[in-house]
């Protein structure tokens, strides 16, 4: 993607563009599951013995991620749920000082001065969604210990499209630099200086109808694989 011009809306049309990474991530894990360090600081040799031949005969006969979960491992199942086709795609700064950066970076002349547009997506009733799958796989049976995480941001790096840019990037300039001894002296102080990120914070939010999300939900998850796509579609 590219854009000209020193326009802000003409770039955040450009760039800021909805993010694909929005989902909800279940971590289920065993809690009978004891990590070889605790029985090596507890002198459990026997065990501990026991646990790294299992690791090691089990990472030799695993050939397939697929294959069944090895008895070291103390994670039953991490499942990704897609979140993205709910994502609104009219996302906007986070605050004014972003507003800010923003025109100051557009209006400067470093041409090493890199943007990252960060964004961050909310869901303000995810917790509540949270809560209702633990209760939900509790009563399905799960006894294990379970993480429910909403992974939602995107981060992007946005460069400027000059010839001085390009070359100071481009691969075979850094293959020249690390060959010449005396020019790497002067090269490395040169790009501390004028190699500059500049952080900008943009904000999306999910939308749908939690009832019938819920529903979705609730009829796929299982105390096995964490969620199983179910029979009737949403």
């Amino acid at each position: 993607l590219t854009c000209s011009g020193e326009d802000p809306e003409v770039f955040l049309r450009s760039f800021n563009t909805q993010p694909q990474t929005a989902q909800l991530r279940l971590i289920g894990t065993s809690r009978d599951y004891v990590e070889w360090r605790t029985l090596l600081r507890q002198c459990r040799l026997r065990e501990f013995v026991t646990h790294m031949q299992q690791r090691m005969a089990s990472n030799m006969t695993r050939r397939a991620r697929r294959a069944a979960r090895p008895a070291w491992d103390p994670v039953m199942f991490d499942v990704f749920l897609d979140l993205s086709p709910f994502v609104t795609s009219d996302g906007r700064l986070s605050t004014e000082a972003d507003a800010e950066l923003l025109e100051k970076h557009l209006s400067g002349n470093n041409p090493l001065e890199v943007v990252m547009l960060r964004k961050q997506v909310e869901w303000p009733d995810w917790e509540d969604i949270a809560t209702n799958i633990k209760q939900r796989l509790r009563a399905l049976g799960f006894e294990g210990d379970l993480e429910i995480r909403l992974e939602a941001r995107e981060d992007v790096l946005i460069y400027r499209n000059l010839p001085w840019q390009n070359f100071v990037r481009s691969r075979l300039t850094q293959a020249l630099v690390i060959i010449s001894l005396v020019g790497w002296i002067f090269w490395t102080p040169y790009l501390w200086l004028r190699m500059k990120t500049v952080r900008i914070d943009s904000t999306f939010t999910i939308q749908l109808d939690l009832n019938r999300y819920w529903e979705h939900l609730s009829e796929g998850l299982s105390p096995e694989t964490g969620f199983q796509v179910p029979s009737a579609t949403f």
